[in-house]
């Protein structure tokens, strides 16, 4: 018997991954003259990000996904004094993606995980959000 290495794959993101410049911000809610809803988005911060695809999945990192599924994953650098919550949107590449949760990485004020659900381009129906 003897010893077998086990190599553990783990994510480093560097300072060159984010490349991608993303906005966060709010949605908010109106309706028009005719009564069908709309939403303005306003832009709060536009940081660069690396951006990581998820498979969806009924549980994905202790978020109950019946409604909602995990899609995208974005690393951003920590921002200080903004808090990245559930009430923020993300657009990138004319998408929107609602966040689902947010954590700061290993509690080191460095990165910012951002877990999200895509929820297609700005003319996708409010009552899909």
């Amino acid at each position: 018997m003897g010893y077998r290495k086990i190599s553990i794959k783990r994510k480093i993101v560097c300072a060159g991954d984010l490349r991608f410049k993303i906005d966060i911000g709010s949605r908010e809610l109106s309706a028009t003259n005719t009564g069908t809803p709309q939403f303005a988005f306003t832009v709060l911060k536009s940081p660069f990000a690396m951006i990581d695809t998820a498979e969806p999945d009924d549980n994905f990192d202790g978020i109950s996904t019946s409604t909602d599924s995990v899609t995208h994953i974005f690393y951003v650098r920590h921002i200080t004094a903004f808090d990245v919550d559930m009430k923020h949107v993300i657009r990138f590449n004319g998408n929107y993606y609602k966040v689902l949760k947010a954590m700061n990485s290993e509690e080191s004020n460095l990165i910012d995980i951002i877990y999200c659900s895509h929820k297609g381009l700005v003319t996708k129906p409010a009552v899909d959000w």
